[in-house]
């Protein structure tokens, strides 16, 4: 499937998916989680752990703070974070293809994870909604209707770990090789 987005479009748009994605970045981390962080529930992988982290953010939080609504926060923000980010890794993989033109092999895996970038985002919105599940669950002391959630959300958060992973080492190989080839000449 050829990629979506024309050449001379692809330098402006991850300029502005790059502004967007630090800017909600830091929107989004701008209230703090304690004793756990966002990526300890991600990884939770049962209820029991979740609950663990819940219940920790739950005593940690005092009059100032509630870790649990800051929690509910950082999910909230993350689903307006998600296209911004995979927009941005997916457009630096397409740009990346350009330093590695002479290299067939290398500008399939690039295209490739310009396309798992947007996987990764469809992964991260599902286990934003297996998280928000399971936060509702535990905080509402209502019964679990999926009770494979934080199971379910710690796959999708290993699989989208990954994909941005090899995304961001692939852009900064072909940074690398395009600045190299600059300083060459």
């Amino acid at each position: 499937m050829p990629y979506p987005i024309p050449q001379r479009l692809r330098l402006p748009l991850f300029l502005i998916a790059l502004i967007l994605t630090v800017v909600i970045y830091l929107y989004m981390n701008s209230r703090p989680l304690f004793p756990y962080g966002i990526v300890g529930f991600e990884f939770a992988g049962d209820w029991s752990r979740a609950e663990i982290v819940v219940d920790a953010w739950r005593s940690a939080s005092t009059t100032e703070v509630d870790y649990v609504a800051n929690a509910g926060f950082s999910l909230s923000v993350d689903n307006a974070w998600i296209p911004c980010y995979a927009t941005a890794i997916s457009l630096a993989c397409a740009l990346a293809t350009g330093a590695l033109k002479g290299r067939r092999w290398w500008v399939i895996v690039g295209f490739a994870l310009a396309w798992g970038a947007w996987a990764a985002g469809i992964f991260d919105w599902i286990e934003n909604a297996m998280l928000s599940h399971v936060l509702t669950t535990l905080t509402t002391d209502t019964a679990a209707s999926i009770q494979a959630a934080p199971a379910i959300a710690a796959i999708c958060a290993a699989i989208k770990f990954g994909l941005v992973g090899l995304g961001l080492l692939y852009a900064l190989v072909g940074l690398i090789i395009w600045l190299y080839g600059r300083l060459a000449r």
